[in-house]
């Protein structure tokens, strides 16, 4: 499991034990993926591209990341620790580029400017 690869995870229904597969990214280092879990940013078909909490996923790349239905967006807010057993398959990856915007604004949610007054 790399950082910036993208992933078809099985959210199952826990009433129905249906499979409910969505793409992911991954987000964490190797080092940290070597253990049972990995960090995620869950991928969506239907954000608002004009949307500041997405990060979009250019047409340029789109064919490399193996997905299925565009527009894509990376929902950089909302990550997530997943066992890696719900992992299905790899789709494909997310260019260095579009990468590095993620994670810039994903250290944004972790980030804290102390000398401000509120």
């Amino acid at each position: 499991m790399k950082p910036r690869a993208i992933l078809m995870a099985d959210f199952a229904k826990t009433e129905t034990g249906d499979e409910k597969l969505r793409p992911v990214l991954v987000v964490s280092e190797e080092t940290f993926n070597q253990g049972d879990d990995v960090v995620i940013l869950p991928i969506s078909h239907s954000a608002d591209m004009s949307d500041p909490l997405v990060v979009a996923v250019t047409t340029e790349e789109f064919d490399a990341t193996g997905l299925s239905k565009w527009p894509s967006s990376i929902r950089w807010t909302k990550p997530t620790t997943l066992p890696k057993a719900i992992f299905k398959r790899k789709l494909g990856t997310l260019s260095q580029k579009t990468f590095d915007l993620v994670r810039k604004k994903l250290k944004t949610l972790f980030t804290v400017d102390y000398t401000k007054k509120s």
